[in-house]
């Protein structure tokens, strides 16, 4: 179950990156018409929280684990330990 939940969590990652360098390939690739929508689907995707399929199987699978659900994918594997990283330290030494 261990290997199912981290081959989820590359895949997704995978699909994540390719998604944000399509954002920035496209417009050079393609035609105006065809980019433009594209891009504007792939920023909404990133911009708004709608629930994203592998997530909740992500969720799924942890839960069957014991383990808590995650909810937000971005957040959990990339913004929280960026904020654990770096968060305590520009405010202890303010203190």
């Amino acid at each position: 179950m261990k290997f199912l939940l981290w081959s989820l969590v590359v895949f997704h990652i995978s699909i994540i990156l390719m998604n944000i360098s399509a954002i920035f390939v496209l417009p050079f690739l393609t035609p105006w018409y065809v980019a433009s929508p594209l891009v504007t689907y792939l920023l909404s995707l990133f911009t708004t929280s709608a629930p994203c399929p592998l997530t909740r199987l992500e969720d799924k699978i942890r839960i069957k684990m014991g383990k808590p659900p995650i909810k937000h994918f971005i957040g959990y594997y990339f913004v929280w330990p960026l904020k654990r990283k770096f968060g305590r330290k520009a405010h202890g030494r303010g203190n």
